[in-house]
């Protein structure tokens, strides 16, 4: 009979295999976990793209005529973190007329091959996480759950960005679902240029 000590001495032994992936298939995981993990620690075409973007941008927002037809003016800096695998945006812009500071965290998923963006405000507590992907005519299609006043059980909005060159991308944001939908405003950011 073995002895208590020699018990746990075997049971050390088979967590420090299952730790080391030796033993996949006692930790329950699916046969292509290890091809799966790899992957998602990858960074494609997508980054490089989201990479391009590090640097100064002036933000033109202009409401739809709904909502005043106004045309605001900021300014974001871009930069890459987490070893390069997402993009930051902070800046600092007008909304609908009171300023605020904002935050955007943007990255592609490259298990799912799903672009995301999270975006923050000093305005607000909630945060507006989306997910999209590329569409056949170049346009990233985002979609996401807004919680706010008007609907704190939240409610379905999404979001277009158009790449138009290197020093130029453009948003158009869309609330509503269906034949319920309607235009918000859009966004240009065009790169500031250097001084």
């Amino acid at each position: 009979m073995l002895k208590p000590i020699h018990l746990i001495l075997i049971g050390c032994v088979i967590m420090t295999n299952t730790a080391n992936g030796n033993d996949e298939a006692a930790q329950g995981l699916p046969a292509d976990y290890a091809k799966n993990d790899a992957l998602q620690k990858e960074t494609g075409d997508e980054h490089k793209q989201l990479a391009s973007r590090v640097g100064n941008w002036k933000v033109t927002t202009k409401y739809a005529a709904a909502f005043g037809g106004m045309e605001e003016i900021g300014t974001c800096t871009m930069k890459l973190i987490m070893n390069g695998k997402f993009l930051m945006s902070e800046g600092q812009t007008p909304m609908m007329g009171t300023p605020i500071t904002t935050l955007g965290i943007f990255g592609f998923d490259t298990l799912s091959k799903e672009y995301s963006v999270t975006n923050f405000n000093s305005m607000y507590t909630g945060t507006y996480p989306m997910t999209g992907k590329l569409r056949k005519d170049g346009i990233i299609e985002y979609h996401g759950i807004m919680k706010d006043a008007m609907s704190p059980a939240g409610r379905t909005y999404r979001a277009e960005e158009k790449y138009i060159n290197e020093n130029k991308f453009e948003v158009v944001v869309f609330d509503g679902t269906d034949d319920k939908e309607f235009h918000v405003m859009t966004m240009t950011y065009d790169r500031a240029k250097s001084k």
